[in-house]
């Protein structure tokens, strides 16, 4: 049986499962979890020791099917690991079809949107193809596994895999995310914290990935160094429900800084250059976080450009 998810977290704000594919035999059959539970249907077939369950690059939807499905294969076969135990330089799957068995697999869709509803049938069949060419390559690939004397590595990377589950981030600092944080002292994490969080906020109410309301970059571009001063930059209008008033408040801003009506004060912070963050503001870090800023030197609180 081969298997195949697919995700909206290129668009949307979760990376929920949308699409289950599955192959078995010559039959292929698209399952849409948005709207069906497949799992009581699938947990006998892909759980029992009897039955090999083909994937490529498999990890995390081994993770999402736990999460998402409650569902644990066991008894694993992974394409992309056989390929890289053969050495093969190129370990997508379009390029192995088409190197094994000159099959054409088109990238078109391979970042679209599968939350969207209906999918049309274009976007249906590449899913299909995800898993409809999985059997013969799986057993191409073992055949050469044999020959060269690493079917038993493969075997072992199963077993490895089997035991994969979904583990969130916990209480990870979410400011540790953001590249070169590193650099910033900790009143600029806390600011950078806070666009982070107000990023986040627009994004769950629009259902959209957090990169595609605001970048990193424009994360780290959303206070000024100088003045400490964080105003949000990314065009958007939206309400956003203030935990400090107890009501919604509307805004918009843009690159050029707040238009319409104006940002709350709940929402800037002004931040001096000898000025600490706002209590409310003060980063927890998580152990991960403070060995992280755990540096031999660290410059004193205001003492950026200063003489």
């Amino acid at each position: 049986m081969a298997v195949d998810l697919e995700a909206a977290g290129f668009h949307r704000y979760s990376d929920r499962v949308c699409l289950l594919q599955v192959t078995s035999g010559n039959q292929n059959f698209i399952v849409d979890t948005l709207a069906v539970d497949p799992s009581d249907v699938l947990r006998g077939p892909l759980e029992s020791p009897t039955v090999t369950v083909l994937l490529h690059g498999g990890d995390y939807d081994l993770r999402l099917l736990d999460r998402d499905l409650d569902l644990h294969p066991v008894t694993l076969f992974d394409t992309q690991t056989a390929a890289a135990l053969l050495g093969e330089p190129s370990l997508g799957l379009a390029a192995l079809l088409k190197k094994y068995l000159d099959v054409h697999v088109s990238k078109k869709y391979q970042r679209a949107d599968w939350a969207k509803r209906p999918l049309p049938d274009e976007m249906l069949d590449y899913a299909a193809s995800d898993t409809r060419h999985l059997h013969q390559l799986a057993d191409l690939l073992t055949e050469r596994l044999d020959t060269l004397g690493r079917r038993s590595w493969a075997e072992e990377e199963s077993a490895l895999m089997e035991t994969l589950r979904w583990h969130s981030d916990g209480e990870i600092d979410p400011v540790t995310k953001i590249k070169g944080v590193r650099k910033f002292e900790l009143r600029d994490v806390a600011l950078i914290r806070e666009a982070w969080l107000w990023r986040d906020e627009i994004a769950r109410a629009r259902d959209r990935a957090p990169f595609r309301v605001a970048g990193d970059p424009a994360i780290r571009r959303s206070y000024e160094s100088g003045h400490g001063t964080f105003r949000p930059s990314p065009a958007y209008t939206a309400s956003r429900p203030s935990s400090r008033s107890g009501r919604g408040e509307s805004y918009s801003t843009d690159s050029n800084g707040p238009t319409g009506s104006t940002i709350p004060n709940s929402w800037v912070i002004q931040a001096g250059p000898r000025a600490r963050a706002a209590p409310h503001l003060r980063w927890r870090r998580s152990p991960t976080a403070s060995r992280l800023f755990e540096t031999k030197r660290r410059r004193p609180w205001g003492s950026r450009g200063e003489s």
